[in-house]
Parts: C-alpha cells; sequence; structure tokens
C-alpha cells in the first residue's frame, strides 16, 4: 500500500522531472519554428547563390589550394553516399530482426513497429534499446513478463548483429579498411556515445578526404622540416660527444 500510495504521488505532473521539461519543451516551440525556417530559407539562398559563393571563395584562396578543396569535396561525397548505403544496409538487418521478434511475440502491427524502431536504431544518440528498453519496462510493470523477456531477447539480437556487421559493411562500401572503422567507432563510442559509432567514421572520412586532397601537405613538409632539423643536431651532439 505504502508503494501504491508513493508511486501515486510520483505520478502527479508537478513531482515527475519529466512534465516539467515537457512543459519547457511545448514553451520552445514558437522558437525552435523560427530558427528552422531560417535555417531553411538560409540553406535555400546558399543553395541557389552557390556559383556565387564558389567564384568568391576561388577569389580569396590560391589556384592550387582551391583545387584541393574541391578533390576534398569530391572525396567526402563519395565516402558518405557509401557511409549511408552502409546504414541502410544495417537497418534492413535491423528490421528484419525486429519484425520476426515481434511476430514470433505475437505484437500488433510487427511491420510497422519494427520500421519505426529501425528508422529510430539509425539516429545518433538513440538506437533501438531507447525503444526496446523502455517497452520492456513497461510491460514488466504490466506483469507482461514473457513480452518483456522477448524484448530484451531482441533488443540482444540487434546489437550482436550489428556489432558483428557494422565495421566490415561500412568499411566495405565506403573503401576504409576495416580495423579503421572498427578504431574510429570505437573512439566515437567512448567519447560520445551511441552516436559517436556514427560520427566516428564520419570524422576519420573527412580527415583521409582531406589527406588525400593534399590539404595536410604543408604540416606533413612542417613536420618532416623539424624532424629533419631534430636529427641533424642529435648527429651533431653525438659526433661532437665522439671528439
Amino acid at each position: 500500500n505504502d508503494f501504491f500510495t508513493s508511486l501515486s504521488g510520483f505520478a502527479k505532473p508537478e513531482g515527475v522531472p519529466i512534465f516539467r521539461s515537457a512543459g519547457n519543451m511545448a514553451k520552445s516551440v514558437p522558437s525552435i519554428f523560427i530558427s528552422s525556417i531560417v535555417f531553411l530559407l538560409a540553406s535555400f539562398f546558399m543553395i541557389s547563390d552557390a556559383k556565387t559563393v564558389r567564384r568568391a571563395i576561388s577569389g580569396i584562396f590560391s589556384k592550387s589550394f582551391y583545387d584541393k578543396l574541391s578533390a576534398a569535396k569530391a572525396e567526402i561525397k563519395r565516402y558518405v553516399g557509401g557511409y549511408v548505403k552502409a546504414q541502410l544496409i544495417i537497418m534492413i538487418f535491423t528490421f528484419t530482426i525486429l519484425f520476426v521478434g515481434f511476430k514470433i511475440l505475437g505484437i500488433n502491427y510487427s511491420l510497422l513497429i519494427a520500421l519505426g524502431t529501425a528508422v529510430f536504431d539509425a539516429l545518433p544518440f538513440f538506437g533501438s534499446g531507447a525503444v526496446l528498453w523502455t517497452w520492456a519496462a513497461v510491460s514488466f510493470l504490466s506483469s507482461e513478463f514473457s513480452r518483456g523477456v522477448g524484448l530484451i531477447i531482441i533488443y540482444l539480437c540487434v546489437i550482436f548483429t550489428r556489432q558483428m556487421i557494422e565495421p566490415k559493411i561500412v568499411s566495405k562500401n565506403i573503401g576504409l579498411n576495416p580495423i579503421l572503422t572498427l578504431m574510429a567507432m570505437y573512439v566515437g563510442y567512448r567519447t560520445l556515445s551511441i552516436g559517436g559509432m556514427i560520427f566516428g567514421p564520419l570524422l576519420l572520412m573527412l580527415a583521409i578526404s582531406l589527406y588525400r586532397a593534399g590539404v595536410f601537405d604543408p604540416l606533413i613538409e612542417f613536420l618532416r622540416d623539424i624532424k629533419r632539423i631534430i636529427y641533424n643536431e642529435i648527429q651533431t651532439i653525438k659526433q661532437q660527444f665522439k671528439e
């Protein structure tokens, strides 16, 4: 009785932080709407005046540097296209596992729910766990233990499959080494949590694109000059020490 009394008191809107957050979010809707309109208009004008912006940039930088930027742009387009294709393939795997699992559990509207969860799984900072774990918790509270356990098993299957296939599929479609892809995903996960597993390979692609375009050549040459100077100094000190 004490437990349910406390639970009913907790469920009051003024006592739950999520209701306060929902109220604050509702208050910020006009600001979000205006920001979205400004963003869309700015994007439209930037795209419509792309040639003018390109000419202005080419006039500021040297021809060699502008050519490097163009090459980097082409590399990034190729990488991003491959990465999107890889994520779509992973989404198909996730959708299949979810749909089969929901059908086994006898869940209504399995197709639509599996599709929505698969799309949610591809979003940064979210993942299928945000849906399945919440759903499992509600199932346990509703005394539907078999469904809760089944949802957890489905989530584990999705995570296991994703961890197994994602490095290979991503590396195959964007042309990166699987080990580098796995390292980028791990570093991204350790720094930015789940969303880092998506942003990590993207940042790696950006760095490789800029490197292949020669943007880092001056920096690399500068570091080589420093290395050469340090090596010569060490050799001079060794020679003096021998004398």
